[in-house]
């Protein structure tokens, strides 16, 4: 029987499905793998479309929400629920283009994450908090609007069976 010690020392091997082994360290890894199917070259076919794509979302995320967030602290007359739940929509947006575009732009471009273990992490808690933050402000949105809603309906006749009975509706 091994002793923990021996367990500890022995680097596990890993199959590579071409019949073969190979250790798990770094240099056995490139020495194996550097030959299959990896070009390091930029794709002009696959790349320059996305990255395209990520520079015009970048552009347009960032002028229409930042311009958002401009009008509603500037304009005295935007300063009402609706016009901040819609500048916080814009904020939660903007944190997503801001920090997580240029981001995916370097992953796609190096085919490998380079930036760090605490950044890997605090990328993933971004990607997901600003889409749920974005939902949760669309929900609040609506449910704050329910009331105007319930007036401006109470406003035009309350029953629909009444309203459609109405002279002059066809």
């Amino acid at each position: 029987m091994a002793s923990i010690a021996q367990y500890i020392s022995t680097t596990p091997r890993l199959s590579n499905d071409f019949g073969t082994t190979m250790n798990a360290t770094d240099d056995d890894y490139h020495e194996e793998w550097s030959s299959y199917d990896y070009d390091p070259t930029l794709n002009l076919v696959i790349d320059v479309p996305v990255l395209t794509m990520y520079a015009i979302i970048f552009l347009v995320g960032m002028t229409g929400n930042l311009l958002v967030i401009f009008a509603v602290v500037k304009s005295r007359r935007l300063h009402n629920v609706t016009c901040l739940f819609l500048a916080n929509l814009a904020l939660a947006d903007l944190l997503t283009v801001v920090f997580l575009i240029p981001l995916q732009i370097l992953a796609h471009i190096s085919d490998s994450w380079n930036l760090g273990d605490a950044l890997c992490r605090l990328t993933a808690y971004v990607g997901v908090i600003s889409p749920v933050c974005s939902v949760f402000t669309m929900m609040i949105i609506g449910l704050e609007s329910v009331p105007d809603i319930d007036t401006t309906y109470d406003f035009i006749g309350g029953d629909v069976a009444e309203w459609s009975k109405a002279p002059g509706y066809t």
